[in-house]
């Protein structure tokens, strides 16, 4: 009888998740459907103090990401990889990068120049809610893949396999050899992802949004953490703000697009 229940559980299960992926739009290519809804966005005054035990991280350097609270998007779209050097390039014609950084994301590029690639594609720029709730899922997790860091699921500074920026191939350079990291290939940590399948939404390149940090000093946010970046700066929930015309060799962005 109870493996009859379970066999009947198990089929229950099956069908409802098929009409749930029936129900779904086709993504465009290269991108994956994040159902709307609700999901936990921030992190609790607990949950900080507990991330940052055994770090040289401050809670007053990410009280901004407090109180934890519920929050609802809409149905939408999103880049399943940062946008690369190459891609950019076909925007931009004079567009450089380093040899062989092809498929590395594209930094050094403004706000500006991240929103108007986006509206040449047909998208957008995500909004931070809408990053956040593809990078953590529905149930708060602290990282893309988890609650527990890896140093070989994201391109951070633990990492230490990004290779080495090349100074003066960048328009911008801040490393020069001081870092023992660069950008990786999109896609490098599989073991990384979301759990809608997104890449790199930990360390690699921090990412434009279309939010507003500080609307009054004209700050834009910034999310995921970057090569330079250490774990506890690349949780998901983790925001950086900075004008719209800055650049830097670890700022980069992806696309959005609405679903409906």
């Amino acid at each position: 009888m109870i493996r009859k229940i379970s066999s009947l559980l198990s089929l229950f299960l099956f069908i409802a998740a098929m009409v749930c992926a029936a129900d779904n739009p086709t993504p465009p290519e290269g991108m994956v459907y994040i159902p709307g809804g609700e999901f936990t966005m921030g992190t609790d005054e607990k949950e900080l103090e507990a991330v940052l035990k055994g770090t040289r991280g401050r809670a007053v350097w990410f009280r901004d990401e407090t109180p934890s609270r519920k929050v609802a998007v809409k149905p939408f779209f999103i880049d399943i990889h940062e946008v690369t050097n190459a891609e950019y390039k076909r925007f931009r014609s004079d567009h450089t990068y380093p040899s062989g950084r092809e498929n590395h994301p594209v930094v050094n590029v403004t706000w500006n120049d991240a929103d108007a690639y986006a509206k040449w594609a047909g998208k957008r720029l995500p909004t931070e809610e809408e990053w956040e709730k593809a990078a953590r899922g529905a149930d708060g997790r602290i990282y893309p893949w988890g609650n527990v860091f890896g140093k070989d699921l994201a391109n951070t500074s633990e990492s230490g396999l990004g290779g080495r920026a090349k100074v003066g191939q960048y328009k911008v350079e801040q490393s020069g050899e001081k870092q023992p990291a660069g950008t990786t290939e999109v896609g490098a940590f599989p073991g990384g992802k979301s759990t809608y399948g997104i890449h790199d939404m930990a360390g690699n390149a921090w990412e434009w949004t279309d939010s507003w940090y500080d609307k009054g000093r004209m700050l834009r946010v910034l999310r995921g953490g970057s090569w330079l970046a250490p774990a506890v700066s690349a949780r998901a929930a983790v925001r950086l703000g900075d004008a719209p015309g800055e650049v830097a060799n670890d700022y980069g962005f992806r696309c959005a697009k609405d679903a409906e």
